[in-house]
Order: C-alpha cells, then sequence, then structure tokens
C-alpha cells in the first residue's frame, strides 16, 4: 500500500529497555549486522544518557560531517578514516582538517536537540532527520526530516522563534 502512494517503506529495529522506553532505534534500507546492533545495544545501555541522541549506523549525525555543515554549509558524509569520538559519540568527518576543528570545539559542531529533527522535539516526538536537510540558527546547527508529510525545516522556519522555544522546553524535559 505505501508503494501505491508513492512512500518509500524503511524497516525499522527498536530495541526497548524493560521500562518500556527505548534503547535502540535503527531505519534503513537493511537492518545492521547483529554485531552492530549489539555494540549500539551494550553502548547504550551501559551509558543511558546515549539513548537521547540520533545514532545511525553507529555513527552520531548519521556520519554526516556537521564541521562541513556548519564553517561550509555543505552537507557531506564524513569517513570513518577522520572519526573523532565526544561524550562517547563517535562522529565522522570529510578531512583531517575537519576533525582537528571539531576536537578544538566539539560543543559549536554537535547537533542541537541529539541530533534529532528540530521540529518534531518542539511537538513531542523523535524523528529521524536527514542530515543532507539542516539549518544554521544563531550559533546552533539544527537537523531536519523530510518526509511524505513535507520539510520540517520549511515548518521550523514559518515561526522560528516560537518553534525554538517549544523545543527548548521539550528537550530540557526529555532530558531531565
Amino acid at each position: 500500500a505505501a508503494a501505491a502512494w508513492g512512500v518509500e517503506a524503511r524497516p525499522t529495529l527498536v530495541v526497548l529497555r524493560p521500562d518500556g522506553s527505548m534503547l535502540f532505534r535503527e531505519s534503513a534500507g537493511a537492518y545492521p549486522n547483529f554485531r552492530t546492533i549489539t555494540a549500539q545495544v551494550e553502548m547504550r545501555w551501559r551509558d543511558p544518557a546515549l539513548g537521547h541522541y540520533w545514532i545511525s549506523g553507529g555513527v552520531a549525525a548519521g556520519g554526516f560531517d556537521t564541521v562541513g555543515m556548519v564553517d561550509n554549509g555543505r552537507a557531506e558524509r564524513g569517513r570513518a578514516t577522520f572519526a573523532s569520538s565526544w561524550q562517547g559519540l563517535t562522529y565522522h568527518f570529510a578531512s583531517a582538517e575537519n576533525r582537528d576543528a571539531f576536537a578544538r570545539a566539539p560543543w559549536r559542531y554537535v547537533p542541537r536537540y541529539g541530533g534529532w529533527c528540530a521540529t518534531s522535539i518542539g511537538d513531542g516526538e523523535l524523528i529521524e532527520p536527514d542530515p543532507a536537510n539542516f539549518l544554521i540558527s544563531g550559533d546552533r546547527l539544527l537537523l531536519f526530516s523530510d518526509g511524505m508529510f513535507g520539510n520540517a525545516r520549511d515548518t521550523w522556519q514559518a515561526d522560528s522563534r516560537t518553534r525554538s522555544i517549544r523545543a527548548e522546553e521539550a528537550w530540557a524535559e526529555r532530558r531531565g
């Protein structure tokens, strides 16, 4: 039915904690291999704070180079060769220069709201973003979804002040 509407269905794997809260979620064209899944589950089990972050394929920001987004306005995939870790998360970069810039000031390049779609956070949801659909707002990198319900960046920009306030409140509540 989804294909008839022009919607691309993607399998999603969700692992829940005993209390029913989400421990791990991965949506992709194909499920990650067993080692990837177990490594992600183990990492998040040891550090529950990591459950607040959007991680795809074991990498924060979906493996996109966040320094390239902030400094150059370009969304491009990073490479594992140029990886850096911060607060338990691994980020990939397109070059050694970008990796080094991140290492000097990671807070400047980490996506706001854990990398989840900024619009959805304010609506009380965790929706996976399209990392190529981003916006620099003030000094914050925001990621947005772009799917069957439209471009969430357009929704944000239509009333960015209200959206920002709602997202900040919801994010603070979610983080406890």
